[in-house]
Protein backbone atom coordinates (compact mmCIF):
# COMPACT_ATOMS: atom_id res chain seq x y z
CA UNK A 1 0.00 0.00 0.00
CA UNK A 2 1.33 3.37 -0.93
CA UNK A 3 2.35 6.19 1.60
CA UNK A 4 1.13 9.56 0.99
CA UNK A 5 1.42 12.89 2.61
CA UNK A 6 -1.15 15.32 2.72
CA UNK A 7 0.10 18.45 0.29
CA UNK A 8 -1.71 21.92 -0.19
CA UNK A 9 -3.77 20.28 -3.35
CA UNK A 10 -5.03 17.52 -1.00
CA UNK A 11 -7.40 20.15 1.09
CA UNK A 12 -10.14 21.92 0.66
CA UNK A 13 -9.93 25.85 0.88
CA UNK A 14 -6.58 24.50 3.46
CA UNK A 15 -8.15 22.07 5.49
CA UNK A 16 -8.14 18.30 5.11
CA UNK A 17 -11.62 17.46 5.47
CA UNK A 18 -13.43 13.78 5.30
CA UNK A 19 -14.47 14.54 1.27
CA UNK A 20 -11.41 15.30 -0.48
CA UNK A 21 -9.97 12.75 -2.87
CA UNK A 22 -7.09 11.81 -0.54
CA UNK A 23 -9.52 11.31 2.38
CA UNK A 24 -11.48 9.31 0.32
CA UNK A 25 -8.77 6.85 -0.64
CA UNK A 26 -7.44 6.65 3.11
CA UNK A 27 -11.34 6.00 4.09
CA UNK A 28 -11.05 3.11 1.20
CA UNK A 29 -7.69 1.67 2.06
CA UNK A 30 -6.25 2.43 -0.65
CA UNK A 31 -3.48 4.30 0.93
CA UNK A 32 -1.53 4.92 4.05
CA UNK A 33 -2.20 8.84 5.09
CA UNK A 34 0.85 10.53 6.81
CA UNK A 35 -2.09 13.82 7.65
CA UNK A 36 -0.41 14.68 10.64
CA UNK A 37 3.44 15.29 11.74
CA UNK A 38 5.12 13.15 13.16
CA UNK A 39 6.99 9.51 12.58
CA UNK A 40 4.31 7.58 10.89
CA UNK A 41 6.22 4.01 10.01
CA UNK A 42 8.84 1.83 10.78
CA UNK A 43 9.73 0.36 7.12
CA UNK A 44 12.13 -3.26 6.70
CA UNK A 45 15.39 -2.90 4.85
CA UNK A 46 17.95 -5.70 4.21
CA UNK A 47 19.98 -2.92 6.26
CA UNK A 48 18.06 -2.52 9.02
CA UNK A 49 14.96 -0.18 10.17
CA UNK A 50 14.26 2.98 8.89
CA UNK A 51 12.08 5.37 10.16
CA UNK A 52 9.76 7.26 8.20
CA UNK A 53 8.44 10.48 9.35
CA UNK A 54 6.63 13.34 7.85
CA UNK A 55 5.36 16.73 8.01
CA UNK A 56 2.41 17.42 5.88
CA UNK A 57 1.62 21.23 4.49
CA UNK A 58 1.02 23.54 7.21
CA UNK A 59 2.50 21.71 10.14
CA UNK A 60 6.35 22.27 11.36
CA UNK A 61 9.41 20.69 10.34
CA UNK A 62 11.11 18.49 13.37
CA UNK A 63 13.68 20.25 15.59
CA UNK A 64 15.32 17.24 15.89
CA UNK A 65 14.15 12.94 15.32
CA UNK A 66 15.09 10.50 17.59
CA UNK A 67 16.56 7.76 16.00
CA UNK A 68 15.20 4.65 18.10
CA UNK A 69 18.28 2.27 16.67
CA UNK A 70 17.06 3.31 13.05
CA UNK A 71 19.86 2.86 10.46
CA UNK A 72 18.16 5.99 8.79
CA UNK A 73 16.05 8.70 8.69
CA UNK A 74 13.59 9.59 6.05
CA UNK A 75 11.28 12.93 6.84
CA UNK A 76 8.54 13.40 3.76
CA UNK A 77 7.15 17.51 3.26
CA UNK A 78 5.45 19.82 1.98
CA UNK A 79 6.91 23.12 2.30
CA UNK A 80 7.98 25.91 0.85
CA UNK A 81 11.58 25.48 0.93
CA UNK A 82 14.89 27.69 -0.43
CA UNK A 83 16.26 25.16 -2.94
CA UNK A 84 19.33 26.83 -5.18
CA UNK A 85 16.01 28.12 -7.69
CA UNK A 86 13.91 29.52 -4.71
CA UNK A 87 16.02 31.30 -3.23
CA UNK A 88 13.09 33.56 -2.06
CA UNK A 89 11.48 31.23 0.30
CA UNK A 90 11.44 30.89 4.27
CA UNK A 91 12.30 27.77 5.43
CA UNK A 92 16.40 27.24 4.79
CA UNK A 93 17.70 23.74 4.72
CA UNK A 94 19.54 23.38 8.09
CA UNK A 95 20.72 20.61 9.55
CA UNK A 96 18.23 18.44 11.74
CA UNK A 97 19.58 16.55 14.30
CA UNK A 98 18.85 12.57 13.51
CA UNK A 99 17.55 13.09 10.65
CA UNK A 100 19.32 11.80 7.44
CA UNK A 101 16.67 12.87 4.52
CA UNK A 102 14.11 15.21 3.91
CA UNK A 103 12.33 14.73 0.75
CA UNK A 104 9.70 17.90 -0.66
CA UNK A 105 7.08 17.72 -2.68
CA UNK A 106 5.63 21.35 -2.61
CA UNK A 107 8.16 22.76 -5.69
CA UNK A 108 7.18 20.95 -8.31
CA UNK A 109 10.54 21.85 -10.54
CA UNK A 110 13.37 19.20 -9.44
CA UNK A 111 16.28 20.93 -7.59
CA UNK A 112 19.45 19.93 -6.64
CA UNK A 113 20.24 18.16 -3.29
CA UNK A 114 21.33 20.17 -0.76
CA UNK A 115 23.17 18.54 2.43
CA UNK A 116 23.80 20.16 5.75
CA UNK A 117 25.67 18.95 8.01
CA UNK A 118 24.01 15.05 8.18
CA UNK A 119 20.51 15.88 6.87
CA UNK A 120 19.94 15.88 3.10
CA UNK A 121 17.31 18.13 1.57
CA UNK A 122 15.99 16.64 -1.53
CA UNK A 123 13.21 18.44 -3.94
CA UNK A 124 12.30 15.54 -6.52
CA UNK A 125 9.79 17.58 -8.03
CA UNK A 126 6.63 16.46 -9.94
CA UNK A 127 6.10 12.93 -12.34
CA UNK A 128 4.05 14.57 -14.80
CA UNK A 129 4.37 18.01 -17.72
CA UNK A 130 2.16 20.28 -15.41
CA UNK A 131 2.83 23.46 -18.17
CA UNK A 132 3.24 23.98 -21.95
CA UNK A 133 6.67 25.83 -21.46
CA UNK A 134 10.29 25.30 -23.00
CA UNK A 135 11.78 24.00 -19.61
CA UNK A 136 8.95 21.30 -19.40
CA UNK A 137 9.91 20.41 -22.93
CA UNK A 138 13.33 19.83 -22.20
CA UNK A 139 12.35 17.66 -19.15
CA UNK A 140 11.93 13.66 -18.78
CA UNK A 141 9.54 13.45 -16.17
CA UNK A 142 11.32 11.02 -13.58
CA UNK A 143 10.00 9.54 -10.58
CA UNK A 144 12.34 9.56 -7.54
CA UNK A 145 13.63 6.53 -5.30
CA UNK A 146 15.18 6.39 -2.40
CA UNK A 147 17.27 3.75 -1.03
CA UNK A 148 19.04 3.22 2.53
CA UNK A 149 23.06 3.67 1.94
CA UNK A 150 22.64 5.83 -1.07
CA UNK A 151 24.18 9.58 -1.79
CA UNK A 152 21.75 10.68 -3.63
CA UNK A 153 17.76 9.97 -4.88
CA UNK A 154 17.80 8.07 -7.95
CA UNK A 155 15.56 9.03 -10.91
CA UNK A 156 13.60 6.59 -13.47
CA UNK A 157 12.38 7.88 -15.99
CA UNK A 158 8.64 7.81 -16.86
CA UNK A 159 7.41 6.45 -19.74
CA UNK A 160 5.46 9.37 -21.57
CA UNK A 161 4.96 10.33 -25.11
CA UNK A 162 6.87 12.71 -27.09
CA UNK A 163 6.13 16.22 -26.00
CA UNK A 164 5.21 17.34 -29.35
CA UNK A 165 2.72 14.52 -29.37
CA UNK A 166 1.01 15.84 -26.44
CA UNK A 167 0.87 19.24 -26.85
CA UNK A 168 -0.38 21.76 -29.54
CA UNK A 169 1.81 22.63 -32.19
CA UNK A 170 1.58 26.50 -31.09
CA UNK A 171 3.76 29.23 -30.02
CA UNK A 172 4.98 29.12 -26.53
CA UNK A 173 3.95 31.60 -23.98
CA UNK A 174 6.05 34.13 -22.50
CA UNK A 175 7.93 33.14 -19.63
CA UNK A 176 9.06 34.75 -16.61
CA UNK A 177 13.01 35.62 -15.86
CA UNK A 178 14.82 33.26 -14.05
Amino acid sequence: MPSVLVGNHDKYLARFTRDVSMAVLDAAGAVRLMSEPGPAFWLDTPQGAVLVGGSPDGSHLPRQVERDGAVATVWFTHHSISFPDFQDRLLFPKEIPGLDWVINGHIHRPQPMVVQGSTRWCNPGNITRLTFSRRTKERVPAASVWRPGADDLERWAVPVEPFEKVFPDQPFPPEPGP
